[in-house]
């Protein structure tokens, strides 16, 4: 339930994308702007509630991901003994 924050270069990064995307991601670039994340994490009661919130929809979103791709990689993997 926790805010995540990253630097500037999270483009390759599918995750990082849908952390933005939902509220719960923080790009930053400078010492700045990470105190301004920072103030208003600290600050903001009602942010940091709706990042909880955001953080469980997407982690809901997201459930069995783990089984799909071991689902996926099975047959190749069986395929190579």
């Amino acid at each position: 339930g926790s805010a995540v924050i990253f630097g500037p270069d999270y483009q390759r990064f599918s995750e990082a994308k849908d952390f933005i995307e939902y509220g719960i991601g923080f790009s930053i670039s400078n010492s700045q702007s990470f105190s301004k994340i920072m103030q208003s994490l600290i600050k903001d009661a009602g942010l940091r509630k709706k990042i909880k919130s955001k953080t469980e929809e997407l982690f809901q979103k997201n459930a069995g991901a783990s089984e799909k791709i071991m689902s996926y990689c099975e047959p190749i993997l069986k395929n190579n003994e």
